[in-house]
């Protein structure tokens, strides 16, 4: 009879654990994550490090970016808002949360969860070591949101305001554009599909 009680016991709690490492939805009341906020890709940014890397077209990549996100995920909307300024709106917004009165916190609050947490910028990063043949090279790219999200998507993984990738290859400094082309499309792929999942 012990038995049989230990194990319904077990059977019982294994939902529960087994629940609490699933992700919220994303209209559950402590869900607040990068995935069920962002509406507007608002910068895409190339940068480098290595010799060879500065050799690469920053203008072009920069624009196979936005044209793979406008391909991955068309349902984000595009434009071009520097950083910077991006910055100093959220501190203005920000300011104008703390001097709301009661009666207009919420409401105050709503415009800055709307300007910056549907907000988030697409960077990569690309390495180069040597020269001619063969060439290293490591390209990590990140979507990263405009704001601070404070949700739960699951006790394995709680990495909320951000989704990344990196690719690590050898290749030749002769064909390295193209090269980085492929691999850009195939970083902006899998950000898409992590930003697809969610829950």
């Amino acid at each position: 009879m012990r038995i049989l009680t230990l194990a319904l016991g077990l059977l019982l709690a294994l939902p529960a654990a087994h629940a609490d490492e699933l992700p919220l939805p994303c209209d559950h009341w402590r869900y607040d994550s990068l995935v069920c906020w962002v509406e507007i890709l608002s910068w895409a940014e190339v940068t480098f490090d290595g010799e060879a890397a500065k050799r690469l077209d920053k203008a072009d990549l920069e624009r196979l970016i936005r044209m793979r996100v406008h391909n991955d995920l068309s349902f984000l909307k595009h434009e071009v808002a520097d950083p910077m300024e991006a910055t100093k709106r959220r501190v203005q917004l920000w300011h104008e949360v703390q001097e709301a009165p009661d009666d207009r916190y919420m409401e105050t609050m709503s415009e800055y969860n709307a300007y910056m947490k549907k907000r988030a910028a697409l960077r990569c990063h690309i390495w180069t070591v040597g020269t001619g043949y063969p060439l290293a090279f490591h390209v990590e790219c990140e979507l990263d949101g405009y704001s601070t999200y404070d949700g739960l998507w699951s006790r394995r993984d709680q990495t909320f305001e951000s989704l990344s990738t990196a690719y690590l290859a050898v290749g030749s400094e002769a064909s390295l554009q193209d090269q980085i082309n492929r691999i850009i499309r195939k970083a902006v792929a899998s950000i898409s599909a992590k930003f697809t999942a969610k829950p």
